[in-house]
């Protein structure tokens, strides 16, 4: 379903927000509420739901692995076959890690009584695609979602 592959792929951010996000257990929450208030404004709810999740897991990897500051930005973008949609974006001062490892790990780890490492699995689920780069001092997760059945 998704690969960092296709990056080069997504159509360039459009006009958006950007929130810094507080070293705090609460910014899952903050994101969530933030990506929420924004869908809204911009009248694209149908998204909310799935892209207030995204943005709560990846925020917590954000501010759990990463280096700060951290932040998040929500950009509207359009699938390349017209439908409209979001990019979700959390960045920080960290080294980042490699999609590709993480994807793997899932086919070999039996994590059934975990406490936490299902973030990045509920983003695979969620959005169309998701990746991660690595730009000069930053690490960056991103996540795009559609309007559905419009892709």
């Amino acid at each position: 379903m998704t690969t960092t592959t296709r990056l080069t792929q997504m159509p360039p951010p459009r006009a958006g927000a950007v929130r810094r996000l507080l070293p705090l257990k609460e910014a899952a929450r903050s994101a969530r509420a933030w990506i929420s208030a924004e869908l809204r404004e911009w009248r694209i709810a149908a998204l909310l739901d799935e892209a207030a999740l995204v943005a709560s897991e990846l925020a917590a990897n954000g501010i759990r692995h990463g280096l700060a500051p951290v932040s998040m930005s929500l950009s509207r973008i359009r699938h390349p076959r017209g439908a409209p949609g979001v990019r979700i974006e959390m960045w920080d001062r960290g080294p980042g890690f490699d999609a590709s490892e993480v994807r793997e790990g899932w086919k070999h780890r039996d994590d059934g009584f975990a406490e936490g490492g299902r973030g990045l699995r509920l983003v695979d689920a969620l959005a169309e695609s998701w990746g991660n780069e690595t730009r000069t001092g930053s690490h960056v997760v991103w996540a795009c979602l559609y309007l559905p059945g419009m892709e």
